[in-house]
């Protein structure tokens, strides 16, 4: 028989080359503190908490910069017949607005005063004349009105962990770089929430400048503007309690406020309130922040220092 012939020699196939991990870059648009981080766990750290946070990956250093830097386009949102009327800057305000309504009319809008044509050839006068109030305030506006003759008072609370029992918050001023007027304190008292944050930062405006001094406190809280500007009088004359007869909530805030607000009126001092977006960019809105921020983070590392202690 003639000899087997020796089968093909076996060959593995040469193992792939594995492509190196590539860097991956984490930008944080919006949160605790801004910026382009290595890890998701930094990312994660400055994101998980903050309702508001807009981050993103990516694979190049420079354009998780570019991303953090680019600003953001604002549309204006007017609804002239829903569930309830207005011109909305916040799109999840907008939705609440227009979801189930029936012979809803809305449309958006990438300028104010289209906006409000809109409004007054579709709305309703009462629902105008809002607008107006909220024009006058600067929760409508399509750029920062600063007014060169007034002194800028930039205010800003933050609470980590808000709404919680392990909640802690901060209170930040910001009146220029250096300024000793500048505050960064932890919030006083036992409730801590980021409203009072907010309202206390507001009341250190007026309690760190002068009567005679016309001042523009710059807030980033719409909630805290209407507390002392628009619902304040008809609180007052209600004895301080709401629609539904309850004390309103952070009444010591408030009325130290309108006592403040009061004596600069009866001073014929010009005090101004103006809402600017937050995280927006705003030079003396971020360094607020920061002073905010820095305070509730030195109150929280107190907190579990006195707690290890136990």
């Amino acid at each position: 028989m003639p000899a087997k012939r020796p089968g093909p020699a076996s060959h593995q196939a040469a193992p792939k080359k594995r492509k190196p991990n590539k860097q991956t870059w984490y930008a944080v648009k919006f949160g605790l503190h801004p910026g382009v981080y290595e890890t998701w766990e930094e990312c994660s750290n400055n994101t998980e908490r903050e309702s508001r946070a807009t981050y993103k990956s990516f694979t190049s250093k420079e354009d998780a910069e570019a991303f953090v830097a680019e600003p953001n386009p604002t549309w204006f949102y007017a609804v002239a017949r829903g569930n309830f009327r207005g011109i909305f800057l916040d799109y999840d305000e907008f939705t609440r607005a227009i979801t189930r309504a029936k012979n809803r009319s809305f449309k958006k809008f990438d300028k104010l005063d289209k906006a409000v044509e809109f409004m007054k050839k579709f709305s309703d006068k009462a629902t105008n004349a809002d607008i107006k109030v909220q024009m006058k305030l600067g929760f409508l506006s399509d750029e920062l009105d600063l007014d060169p003759d007034l002194l800028h008072a930039y205010t800003d609370g933050s609470c980590l962990h808000n709404g919680t029992v392990d909640a802690v918050a901060g209170v930040g001023l910001f009146l220029g770089p250096d300024d000793p007027r500048n505050v960064s304190e932890p919030l006083e008292g036992e409730l801590q929430t980021n409203q009072r944050a907010e309202l206390t930062a507001i009341l250190r405006a007026l309690e760190k400048t002068d009567v005679t001094e016309g001042l523009q406190i710059l807030s980033d809280s719409k909630y805290s503007i209407n507390c002392a500007v628009v619902w304040v009088e008809q609180w007052e004359s209600d004895g301080w309690k709401n629609s539904e007869g309850a004390y309103i909530k952070n009444k010591d805030l408030v009325q130290a406020i309108r006592k403040r607000m009061l004596e600069r009126q009866a001073a014929s001092t010009q005090t101004r309130y103006t809402w600017v977006r937050g995280h927006s960019k705003i030079q003396g809105n971020e360094e607020a922040d920061k002073l905010a921020v820095n305070a509730a983070l030195k109150k929280q590392a107190e907190r579990i220092k006195m707690r290890n202690k136990s």
